[in-house]
Formats: C-alpha cells, sequence, structure tokens
C-alpha cells in the first residue's frame, strides 16, 4: 500500500509539473532539511517513455545555508550508510528501490546540490 501511495505521488509530480515537489523529495527521501534560500539552478521532469521518468533537481546555497546543509550531512553520514563523506562532496546514494534510484550530490566546492531520481 505505502509504494503505491509513493507512486502515485511520483506521478503526480509527473503530471503536475509541481517544482515546489520535486524539490520537497530531496528533503523526504534524504533526511536533508532544506533551508528557506536557495537558488534553483534546475528542476524538471523527464519523460523517459512509458511509465518511465527521471527527476532533476539542482539548488545553489549561499554560505550560510550552504553551511546548514553540511551541518546535517555531517551528522547523517555518522547514521545513515547512504551518506557518504569526502573532501570535495557529500553523496547519498540509495537503490534499495530497483526501480526507483537515488542519488544526491553535494559538491562542497560550488556550493550545490545535485538530485536524480529515475523510475523504471
Amino acid at each position: 500500500m505505502r509504494k503505491s501511495i509513493y507512486f502515485l505521488s511520483i506521478i503526480f509530480l509527473v503530471f503536475s509539473n509541481c517544482g515546489k515537489a520535486r524539490i520537497d523529495l530531496v528533503s523526504k527521501n534524504s533526511g536533508v532539511n532544506l533551508p528557506e534560500k536557495y537558488d534553483i539552478v534546475k528542476n524538471e521532469t523527464k519523460d523517459l517513455g512509458g511509465p518511465d521518468f527521471e527527476i532533476n533537481v539542482v539548488l545553489q546555497f549561499d554560505k550560510e545555508n550552504f553551511n546548514y546543509i553540511i551541518k546535517q550531512t555531517d551528522s547523517l553520514a555518522k547514521v545513515n550508510s547512504n551518506w557518504k563523506k569526502s573532501d570535495q562532496s557529500a553523496d547519498y546514494i540509495n537503490r534499495s528501490n530497483e526501480s526507483e534510484p537515488e542519488e544526491i550530490k553535494i559538491d562542497l566546492n560550488k556550493r550545490t546540490l545535485y538530485f536524480n531520481l529515475v523510475h523504471l
């Protein structure tokens, strides 16, 4: 039941072109609470044919709000094995649902978050 509700909400995002809802997926799926202020570089859903689609979100942050994000990823990396930290990035990779792999890359130099979810 839960998977079907999740799937229906994803389908709604694809067909409603609801930008805020796509951005909300970043927080909902990764555990990172986004700050109030950020620049939206990309916020799109691509049709991959049939029921398949891809969601891409790219957000850029000022220094203060980026530090807010990084503090969260420091904590999340200690308790969630999907989060990995390096000198260049913080990465979230979730392959627990093979039909909806998702990734987040936070570029520490560019203060940019990249979110990708593919529904196959």
